[in-house]
């Protein structure tokens, strides 16, 4: 869904929590955290695969960034796709003499990220960061709009537990689950904006 140019990287390792970058070469700023911003995420879903509907047309709040898979909601539980989670905040020192970065914390798989309608790109690895070019901050009511789209497997492990007529997908891939008489086997794949999303600034030189 997204696309993004390649880049070149010195040898390096990261842990898939957004851990310390360990290697020979040093690729990213060290950041210390300015802001978190905590509080509920108005998130939408795509009405064409958020199913089955409880109502909402998959428009709905989170009060905490967390796992979908953790969800009780089934239509989060196994959504496959992409999902839109917006949030309007204050921002203490929107003019630094360093740069400002935004640390996604933890995204599962990638995410594109605007901010007072400026697309800053998209990000697919830790650590899940893009820089906030200056101006683009203002001290009250920021916009920010982060889209997340996650792999396939859940949602052909939920239909799998659906009747043959509601489901949406189809495959004879069955790796993922397993049905033995009544009983559903799953291996859900962690999904979505897991976080903290933070406001990041960089070590003045």
């Amino acid at each position: 869904i997204f696309r993004e140019q390649g880049s070149t990287f010195a040898k390096a390792t990261a842990d898939r929590s957004g851990g310390r970058i360990q290697g020979p070469g040093v690729n990213f700023t060290e950041l210390k955290t300015a802001q978190e911003l905590t509080g509920p995420w108005e998130l939408s879903f795509d009405p064409a695969w958020f199913y089955p509907d409880n109502g909402t047309g998959g428009k709905i709040t989170f009060d905490d960034l967390s796992d979908w898979t953790d969800h009780a909601d089934p239509a989060i539980k196994y959504y496959s796709g992409l999902a839109t989670y917006r949030k309007t905040f204050d921002c203490h020192e929107p003019r630094t003499p360093t740069p400002l970065f935004l640390s996604l914390g933890e995204v599962r798989e990638m995410a594109r990220v605007r901010i007072n309608g400026h697309d800053l790109g998209v990000v697919w690895c830790p650590p899940w960061n893009v820089k906030i070019p200056a101006g683009t901050l203002t001290e009250k009511e920021n916009r920010l709009e982060i889209e997340v789209v996650n792999f396939w497997p859940n949602r052909l492990i939920g239909d799998a537990a659906l009747p043959l007529e509601q489901r949406r997908t189809r495959t004879n891939i069955t790796k993922f689950y397993e049905t033995k008489g009544d009983k559903h086997y799953t291996t859900l794949i962690p999904s979505g904006l897991i976080g903290p999303v933070t406001l990041q600034q960089a070590d003045a030189e």
